[in-house]
């Protein structure tokens, strides 16, 4: 079978921290005849935050992607990228207005709310691993986790965006070694409650190509027991940029066929369905 273009449900736009408008990150997507496409800007959150839309922007950008929905050759949906922060924000906040959302976790912490970015630079995550958690890693990874799975129990997105990204942090100065029984049983919960919930699991390139990292968010072990698992995935470049479209897809399929996968959930007709793949696209 020839393959027949990607498909992507996490893009930003310039209605937060993406570079481009909608309609560029659309004409991206026609121009490389993607299957489907989703756009997925950061959330509004009610305090101050640079990468995040601004709560006065988002009729805006509801309004525009709809009409964009109707001009467009594309099959495009609707969607926002909502951080889970306990008492300040959850998916369904949004999730009556959309067509899917990506749940995330980028906040940690066990003094305050909504506490540190856990993947902002490296001297903002060593302050914050101070500041909040005594320089205890353990404690700050297991509340990673521990947020994301309150997440999924609490109120399951439609996709889990980025499960691991808390590793973003081990490139330049490691803080802890993913082979540890600690943090695999961390994860091994983690993908249990994945498993248990209505819940795809996203397998995002953006730290591969962004050379944060070396693998896929997850890392191929953790797509090994995923797969093991039954839990259904979807691919995702986590773009910022409309040349980021598809980048690391090639590399995250491979992974993606290694861990013993052979379908990815994509949107068709507004029902996320199994689709065959492989490295060069959806079959």
């Amino acid at each position: 079978m020839e393959s027949s273009g990607w498909t992507n449900y996490h893009c930003h736009s310039n209605f937060c921290d993406g570079k481009h408008t909608l309609a560029e990150m659309v004409h991206q997507g026609e121009t490389l005849g993607m299957r489907s496409m989703g756009i997925s800007s950061h959330a509004p959150l009610p305090f101050d935050c640079a990468w995040c839309m601004p709560m006065d922007d988002l009729d805006g950008y509801i309004s525009q992607l709809n009409q964009l929905k109707q001009s467009s050759r594309l099959e495009l949906y609707l969607g926002l990228e909502i951080d889970f922060i306990p008492g300040i924000r959850t998916i369904s906040d949004f999730s009556h207005r959309l067509d899917y959302t990506i749940g995330s976790v980028h906040f940690a912490s066990l003094t305050s709310r909504p506490g540190f970015e856990v993947d902002g630079t490296s001297s903002v995550f060593r302050d914050g691993l101070q500041q909040h958690f005594q320089g205890d890693i353990n404690s700050l990874v297991k509340r990673y986790f521990e947020l994301t799975r309150m997440m999924i129990q609490e109120d399951p997105p439609t996709i889990v965006g980025h499960l691991d990204k808390i590793k973003m942090q081990n490139k330049d100065y490691p803080y802890f070694d993913e082979t540890e029984s600690w943090y695999q049983e961390e994860v091994e919960n983690t993908l249990q409650c994945i498993s248990a919930s209505p819940c795809l699991l996203e397998v995002n390139t953006r730290g591969m190509y962004k050379k944060k990292t070396m693998h896929t968010y997850p890392s191929p072990w953790i797509l090994k027991r995923a797969f093991e698992m039954g839990i259904p995935v979807t691919l995702s470049s986590d773009a910022h940029t409309s040349e980021e479209m598809t980048c690391g897809f090639s590399e995250a399929a491979a992974a993606l066929i290694m861990a013993g996968y052979r379908e990815i959930h994509i949107l068709s007709n507004r029902t996320w369905k199994p689709a065959r793949f492989n490295e060069s696209g959806i079959l």
